[in-house]
């Protein structure tokens, strides 16, 4: 099964946000996802709207790739859709990401894993657990030992993933970046 970088777009767009984009679509992505386009009447082509064609492309998408997807919810929910197609997916393996410089922080530690650090960890004295700040909230633990070891397993098998992967997918959520200031007492 191939999709469109447009067709995976009106997926979304439908099925995630609820939302219909009234522009034409290919016959074969119709039947993939039950995707019924709307019937332009006369009083819709009065209406503005953008139209999208969508142009043959000789790069495609099969069950033969493996793709990594790395940012932000919308890397999220298409690697969930090509995975519930059973094609070689790695969504997020450190969690959601939103501006470039996390990506980037993050894929450098995939190509060259280092470990976690231990200036990487922080506790939470109102709840007794461990943090990282490079990794997301589900590999929190009350035991620093084992924060860490879920951490380094998850980026050993995304750089395992990455040595064969085909693709790369990254998408951003936004341009600003947190900094955290680090206080000296």
């Amino acid at each position: 099964m191939l999709f469109s970088s447009l067709q995976l777009l009106y997926w979304y767009f439908e099925k995630v946000c609820g939302m219909m984009i009234p522009a034409p679509i290919s016959a074969g992505f119709s039947d993939v996802a039950n995707y019924s386009p709307l019937m332009q009447t006369s009083s819709e082509k009065e209406v503005f709207r953008t139209e999208l064609v969508e142009k043959p492309s000789s790069w495609k998408i099969d069950h033969s790739k493996h793709l990594l997807f790395l940012g932000s919810c919308f890397s999220e929910n298409i690697g969930e859709l090509l995975k519930t197609y059973k094609l070689n997916v790695c969504i997020n393996p450190l969690g959601i990401i939103y501006n470039p410089q996390s990506v980037e922080a993050t894929l450098s530690n995939i190509i060259s894993p280092q470990g976690a650090l231990d200036s990487d960890i922080i506790f939470d004295e109102d709840t007794q657990i461990y943090h990282s700040w490079n990794a997301h909230s589900r590999f929190s633990s009350m035991n620093k030992a084992e924060l860490i070891s879920k951490v380094n397993e998850e980026t050993k098998r995304a750089h395992n993933f990455l040595l064969h992967a085909d693709i790369l997918f990254v998408t951003l959520g936004s341009t600003k970046v947190l900094n955290r200031k680090l206080s000296i007492f």
